[in-house]
């Protein structure tokens, strides 16, 4: 899988969805309507070749919408593959990605922390390993809205670059 060791924006947003592309924009404007600078945001989003309506409502709303904003957006229509598989979604955007640090995102969830762009630039050039009680104590205090039944990965990029290609 290729992976860009130089990136050229701040942090990429990766999210995969199926049959709710509505609620899927909606997120990723919570995204945008609290960050400090949306411009240093790109958003990748898989859809499955399978669902027509998803892949409509993302050439017809969602295109027109993130160039309105202009906002780096990215969509990658592949063969389903399913939520036990959801991880092999999330490595395909990261090896598409081109953001400095590395946001795995969910349709379901909404951004309501104020600046998060700004806090998670704030720990550039600190690549550590952080146990999970510590990264659990970091996600509550900086994402207020976070969704139990979901974990949201926030990485350096060059972590995911060590861990995929040692």
């Amino acid at each position: 899988m290729p992976f860009n060791i130089e990136p050229s924006t701040n942090i990429s947003v990766k999210l995969a969805t199926r049959g709710r592309p509505a609620m899927a924009l909606e997120r990723m404007k919570s995204c945008i309507e609290t960050a400090d600078d949306p411009s240093g945001i790109e958003f990748l989003v898989a859809v499955d070749d399978d669902d027509q309506e998803t892949i409509d409502y993302v050439n017809n709303t969602m295109v027109p919408y993130f160039e309105e904003v202009d906002v780096d957006f990215k969509c990658f229509v592949q063969p389903r593959l399913g939520y036990a598989r959801l991880n092999e979604y999330d490595n395909q955007l990261a090896g598409e990605s081109q953001g400095q640090w590395l946001l795995t995102w969910n349709d379901d969830a909404r951004m309501e922390s104020k600046g998060w762009d700004t806090e998670v630039l704030s720990h550039n050039g600190n690549l550590q390993f952080l146990e999970c009680k510590t990264i659990m104590d970091i996600l509550m205090q900086y994402f207020q809205s976070f969704h139990v039944t979901g974990l949201y990965f926030l990485v350096p990029a060059v972590l995911f670059l060590i861990l995929m290609h040692g």
